[in-house]
């Protein structure tokens, strides 16, 4: 699968490069996800040329030295860097892609995107701040899903994943958490806090909402299956070639491991740390 990055969505519209660095958290997280599930990045030829702010292009910030950026210069190389959409370009110019964004009619990256994956990420900017983008192929409309912020990258991992579009990746050693939602671009201790002082409800809808993310952000998948037999989410994938699953529990707000064979295996937090609580119970497998 290839994610086509949206050009159109970079003209100039940060006010400064402060306003840029900041942005580019949310930036990172989401290129970072791409790159692990191994995702094609896409991007034009001259993207480096495209405004940033009013008298910056995005290849000025490869060439400073601020150190507000010398930690995302990893990430805006594959802005600049191969692989490029024209070198295998789908979209064809016989045909005509309209969209209220531009007056081309194609050889742009949401006309390549309707021909490859129906999927773009956006930068922060007014007119692709939605989720879909329509464009018209030969008047006919066509939606593009566009990963603009946190909440769509997680809508799009949870409709991929699940629909088996995302190659599925299988870490076989490990329950270490994805460090991305760890170390400070999504900080799962802050998290926590807010659960201090809410009601039991929302605590409930809180432990849901983080529990299904960080599962899906570490690779584990919705198991219909055995969800299904057992009336609450459960997730699985392979850890030493077994079969391992993971459920959310809404009392305390950790995870439940459980082995091959349904057999509890400890409580975990959200930063997959076992807590104290020894108590053990099972799943129904079949």
């Amino acid at each position: 699968m290839v994610i086509i990055i949206n050009e159109l969505s970079l003209d100039g519209q940060y006010a400064s490069k402060n306003d840029f660095y900041i942005d580019l958290k949310k930036i990172t997280l989401i290129i970072t996800s791409f790159n692990q599930f191994k995702l094609d990045i896409l991007k034009c030829y001259n993207f480096y040329n495209c405004k940033v702010t009013p008298i910056n292009i995005l290849h000025d910030f490869l060439r400073t030295n601020d150190d507000e950026i010398m930690g995302f210069k990893n990430i805006l190389v594959q802005f600049i860097n191969k692989p490029y959409w024209e070198d295998l370009q789908k979209h064809n110019c016989n045909d005509i892609y309209e969209c209220e964004f531009t007056l081309d009619k194609c050889n742009y990256g949401l006309a390549e995107a309707v021909e490859n994956y129906k999927t773009v990420m956006s930068f922060n900017h007014n007119s692709f701040n939605s989720t879909p983008v329509e464009i018209n192929k030969n008047n006919q409309p066509i939606p593009i899903f566009n990963i603009y912020n946190i909440d769509s990258l997680i809508d799009f991992i949870n409709i991929n994943i699940d629909n088996q579009i995302i190659p599925y990746i299988i870490n076989s050693e490990e329950y270490l958490p994805n460090k991305i939602l760890t170390d400070g671009l999504l900080n799962i201790k802050n998290v926590e806090s807010s659960w201090n002082g809410v009601s039991h409800e929302e605590q409930i809808a809180s432990y849901l909402k983080w529990g299904n993310i960080v599962a899906k952000f570490n690779f584990w998948r919705l198991n219909t299956v055995i969800t299904n037999l057992n009336d609450r989410n459960i997730f699985s994938k392979q850890v030493n070639n077994r079969t391992h699953y993971l459920s959310i529990d809404t009392e305390n707000g950790t995870f439940e491991l459980f082995n091959h064979n349904g057999t509890h295996l400890g409580e975990f937090n959200f930063r997959f740390k076992r807590t104290q609580n020894i108590r053990t119970h099972t799943i129904n497998l079949n």
